[in-house]
């Protein structure tokens, strides 16, 4: 090389000793592999009182899971159902909604809980408030049928992982027992 090409005498590349790119090659791999790992440990945290109170704006449900004697069917309206079999009397298909429960929260601070049966849904709402882990809920009717929170006073712990809503310490068993998956987001 000549001086017009701005070769200054540093060896070139191939001029390096044997083994030397893989070294090279071998730390620069290990290097982005632990500045890698730092960026993807930085990014694991608890979610802040704000975040879990936005993911918590939604709708969740849940499916019962024991469905008796029926067969699982896809109504005409797509979506799942029941079916007993044929009514000896009309020759009509027994069929029914897949039992449900459903809470809907706002970012109001309202929630509606939903329970539907084969043939019949009831539906309660009051208000809730978040504290950062809890929920704390009224149900503001006299007769909460379709109340889910066991008690018309509850307070719930939440844990919102994957788009499934688990929530504990309810006072009501049914709950604790039950994870909601998403349906319908913020």
């Amino acid at each position: 090389m000549t001086a017009a090409s701005g070769y200054s005498g540093t060896p070139l590349p191939r001029q390096l000793g044997p083994g030397t790119w893989q070294r090279v090659l071998s730390f620069a791999v290990a290097l982005s592999l632990q500045s890698g790992s730092a960026v993807a440990e930085a990014e694991v945290r608890p979610a802040s009182e704000e975040e879990i109170a936005t993911a918590l704006v939604g709708c969740w449900r849940d499916y019962e899971e024991d469905v008796g004697n029926a067969t699982r069917i896809t109504l005409p309206s797509g979506e799942e159902g029941l079916s007993w079999g044929v009514d000896p009397e009309t020759g009509k298909e027994l069929i029914g909604m897949l039992p449900y429960a459903e809470l809907c929260f706002d970012a109001k601070g309202t929630v509606n809980s939903v329970t539907v049966g084969i043939d019949e849904g009831l539906e309660s709402s009051g208000p809730y408030t978040f504290d950062g882990r809890s929920i704390h809920v009224h149900d503001e009717y006299d007769f909460p049928d379709g109340w889910l929170f066991g008690d018309r006073d509850a307070t719930c712990t939440v844990d919102i992982r994957e788009n499934v809503l688990t929530l504990g310490g309810c006072g009501g068993a049914w709950l604790e027992e039950r994870r909601f998956s998403r349906t319908v987001g913020p």
